[in-house]
């Protein structure tokens, strides 16, 4: 269901990007608008709840942003996310993210580097790159 809010607010930029901070906190990166799971009205911060369906239409956003956010999402939820992010992006919209070690842990998969060194015996190298990433969440 689409939020009049957020309706709204995308009206509101007709004319101009529309850039969000996924999980901003109280402070987004500049040039974004930040959301966090609870609104805080006094620091800008629009509520959006990365485990639920996101309150926008299709196609509305310019640009999503996650910096530290992603990683505390569960693998499920991560995946569910990407799906909204995609539905709400417009075409040609760009999705930027960063979690802690990403970029370790694809060069090291992507090089096919034995990872069976530093990973539990009960894992795929696959699956042990995924829950690290996402901090061992179902």
């Amino acid at each position: 269901m689409v939020d009049q809010e957020w309706q709204e607010f995308i009206v509101s930029c007709s004319g101009g990007s529309v850039r969000l901070e996924l999980g901003s906190s109280l402070v987004p990166h500049q040039g974004y608008v930040g959301t966090d799971m609870e609104a805080s009205p006094e620091f800008g911060i629009r509520k959006l709840d990365m485990t639920q369906k996101f309150p926008l239409d299709d196609a509305v956003v310019d640009e999503f942003f996650a910096w530290g956010s992603m990683e505390h999402l569960g693998y499920f939820e991560f995946v569910a996310t990407l799906g909204e992010i995609y539905r709400c992006l417009k075409p040609g919209g760009l999705f930027s993210f960063t979690v802690p070690d990403f970029d370790w842990f694809v060069r090291a998969y992507l090089k096919q580097e034995n990872l069976s060194e530093r990973r539990p015996d009960s894992y795929t190298d696959e699956e042990w790159v995924l829950f690290s990433i996402f901090g061992h969440q179902d």
